[in-house]
C-alpha cells in the first residue's frame, strides 16, 4: 500500500522525548536529527512505516476521500491516519 505524509512541523518541549515517542511507539523510522544553530533549534524528520503501540481515539471511519482514523501522541496532538480511496489522488 503507498503511504503519503507531507512534512508536518511540530513545536515540543523536549527533542530527544519527542524522537524516543515517534522512533519507538509508533515505529517511524527516523531520517534526520540535525541540529540548526542559526536558529537555535532542531530539525528532525520521521518517517511512518506501520502505527502500532500509540492509542487510537476512535474505530477507523469512512468519508468521501477514504479510511481515516485518528491516534494522539505525546503532547495531546491529534493526528490523521489516512487510507485514500483508490479514486482519490494521493
Amino acid at each position: 500500500m503507498r503511504q503519503t505524509l507531507m512534512h508536518v512541523a511540530l513545536v515540543v518541549r523536549d527533542y530527544d522525548e519527542a524522537i524516543e515517542f515517534f522512533f519507538s511507539t509508533p515505529r517511524f523510522a527516523l531520517i534526520e536529527d540535525t541540529y540548526q544553530p542559526e536558529q537555535d533549534k532542531g530539525w528532525v524528520v520521521v518517517a511512518p512505516p506501520l502505527a502500532a503501540g500509540i492509542s487510537f481515539l476512535g474505530e477507523p471511519q469512512q468519508a468521501p476521500y477514504g479510511t481515516v482514523t485518528v491516534f494522539e501522541d505525546l503532547y495531546a496532538n491529534h493526528w490523521d491516519l489516512v487510507e485514500r480511496a483508490k479514486d482519490q489522488p494521493a
